[in-house]
């Protein structure tokens, strides 16, 4: 699939543009095959023991549809190993899944695809920082994503700094659209 192409590389060749996008596409192919191992190369790293940030994204956050920030490597993995553990729940309720398990072959060795469709692309670069934004889809639900990247200064590679997700929900109950035109 289309997906798994754009995935290929190491997030470190080709222009800064050309680089981010790698890792973002390596990054929802990791959510969409549940890979828990590859999703945790991805993500940039505390910098400090104490969880004080070296940097203005030194500390990486994600948010869940429907669920508190989680904040800090440790906390973000956790978030991640229970969504990508679950396979029949939906985005958000997954994120809240019993994660204090370190059964972590279970999810790695699980690579069957989720059917996670990624659209509406779009992506900025201004040296050291690329801020995303798409739309998820994942069965039913439509999810409007924000991620931004930041370069790992000690390895030069694109690591995700934040990741952002809600569910977008049409308030005049014609449902979910890819395309809200605000007439």
């Amino acid at each position: 699939p289309l997906l798994r192409l754009w995935a290929a590389g190491d997030g470190r060749l080709g222009d800064d543009a050309q680089r981010a996008h790698a890792t973002l596409m390596r990054f929802y192919s990791a959510f969409d095959l549940r890979d828990v191992d590859a999703m945790a190369t991805l993500w940039l790293e505390d910098r400090h023991d104490d969880g004080r940030p070296d940097g203005p994204f030194g500390v990486p956050t994600v948010a869940h549809p429907g669920r508190r920030a989680r904040r800090g490597y440790a906390d973000v993995m956790r978030s991640w190993k229970g969504l990508l553990r679950s396979a029949s729940s939906s985005h958000d309720d997954a994120a809240d899944a019993d994660t204090t398990s370190d059964d972590d072959a279970a999810v790695a060795g699980h690579r069957r695809p989720v059917g996670l469709t990624v659209s509406d692309l779009r992506l900025d670069v201004d040296r050291d920082l690329a801020y995303a934004t798409c739309l998820e889809r994942l069965r039913s639900d439509l999810v409007q994503a924000t991620n931004v990247l930041v370069r790992d200064h000690l390895t030069g590679a694109w690591k995700v700094a934040h990741h952002h997700g809600s569910v977008v929900y049409d308030a005049y109950g014609l449902g979910a659209s890819d395309d809200d035109d605000d007439d």
